[in-house]
């Protein structure tokens, strides 16, 4: 088996026992059984604005390949590399999706697929160290106040750093060429190079919305658990997310458990903000996945990958 798999394994393990252990099996049961699930139900109305939104910004950047690609079809993709990233840690599987868009230039869409993560997580950061700043205990409180001041000053890091990046991927791009044993780092790098300023600035302005949107849903999930739940609480459920880039599989364990904790500043018990960050994954990332397994799985979307290159072909000859 591989390590990695197996590190996963362990570590889901070992955060799944942590969460019950610390909030109770009889609790999470009970928190579980009192839940409102008329609200929870109406939490589901989010989760076709936060797919669309990030299928949206994916299909920005795979029209770079192919212009004239049609919506659907990245929505398609998008959906199956969700339904990867399930199981990986950080939702890496996510890198798959060019490859369900097209075989042939699923290494360029790669590259395109990591700038797409890149604008995610550098949005995920600027929340992130915004809501360090709304958690207080002890001698942790200094030092989070300090790092959620310092979110005033992430932008313009964050901006700084978009403007080095294309050149640094095009310093990538000069010294790889000049070894034909590197075609994938080739490939990647020059797909990174090339992405515009303005497109990840607009890719940005759509990750801030899909944020939104995905912790409104999430507190109405949790609300639906916990009416008392204050909307000051929503300021910590980027660190909730951020904590996912731990590798347990799918997220699971190391997402409660840290659910669990930070809530607790907010007067909600372990067991509450683990259903409830529980229930939120799955409304929002195994419900889509299924979704596309059962309706546009199988034999369908094999054809729709020999149609990909077929449309751009088209749209370039326009």
């Amino acid at each position: 088996m591989n390590r990695k798999l197996i590190l996963r394994i362990l570590l889901t393990i070992i955060f799944l026992a942590l969460i019950v252990k610390t909030a109770g099996p009889a609790k999470i049961k009970e928190a579980a059984q009192a839940g409102d699930y008329v609200v929870i139900l109406l939490a589901i109305l989010f989760t076709p604005i936060c797919i669309g939104l990030k299928a949206l910004r994916w299909h920005l950047f795979a029209r770079r390949v192919f212009p004239g690609l049609k919506f659907s079809r990245s929505l398609r993709s998008y959906l199956a590399g969700l339904g990867v990233s399930i199981i990986t840690p950080a939702a890496s599987g996510e890198l798959a999706r060019g490859f369900f868009l097209d075989r042939k230039k699923g290494l360029e869409l790669t590259g395109l697929v990591i700038v797409d993560k890149f604008v995610d997580l550098s949005m995920l950061l600027l929340l992130a160290f915004f809501g360090m700043g709304f958690v207080r205990r002890g001698l942790l409180r200094p030092l989070f106040f300090v790092m959620g001041v310092g979110f005033l000053f992430l932008p313009l890091a964050v901006k700084a750093g978009w403007q080095i990046l294309p050149a640094l991927f095009e310093r990538i791009s000069s010294f790889v060429s000049t070894t034909s044993r590197q075609p994938f780092l080739l490939r990647l790098s020059s797909a990174v190079a090339r992405t515009p300023r303005g497109l990840i600035m607009r890719a940005l302005v759509l990750a801030f919305f899909n944020y939104l949107v995905y912790y409104m849903q999430a507190f109405v999930v949790v609300r639906g658990f916990a009416q008392e739940l204050s909307v000051e609480a929503v300021a910590v459920f980027p660190l909730v997310t951020l904590s996912t880039l731990i590798p347990t599989i799918g997220g699971l364990g190391i997402r409660e458990f840290t659910a669990g904790w930070l809530l607790s500043h907010f007067g909600v018990t372990k067991a509450v903000a683990a259903n409830g960050f529980f229930l939120h994954f799955v409304i929002v990332t195994v419900l889509p996945a299924l979704v596309w397994l059962g309706f546009w799985g199988g034999a369908r979307e094999r054809k729709s990958l020999a149609q990909t290159e077929e449309e751009g072909e088209k749209a370039r000859g326009q």
